[in-house]
């Protein structure tokens, strides 16, 4: 027996695709939303998930303004000179 996935994940791709083809963004999201905390409910009953899954932090976000900060100081410096 062998695993085809590549068939498995397009199949399951174009049956999600024709689930959520009509749906707004938002219905989207909450689609995506929905089959995550399930997935995680499930994880967590066979103890393969001792936490649920966390959001990324804001502190990305806040790095990346950061980074741009201070890439626009080296730009000021820069014409200064």
């Amino acid at each position: 027996m062998s695993v085809k996935a590549v068939e498995m994940v397009r199949k399951i791709r174009d049956q999600i695709y024709e689930e959520i083809k009509d749906l707004s963004v938002e219905e989207q999201m909450e689609f995506y939303r929905k089959g995550s905390e399930e997935l995680q409910k499930l994880l967590k009953k066979k103890g393969w998930l001792k936490k649920p899954a966390k959001r990324r932090p804001k502190k990305m976000e806040n790095k990346k303004a950061k980074s741009a900060r201070a890439s626009e100081k080296r730009h000021e410096q820069r014409s200064s000179r």
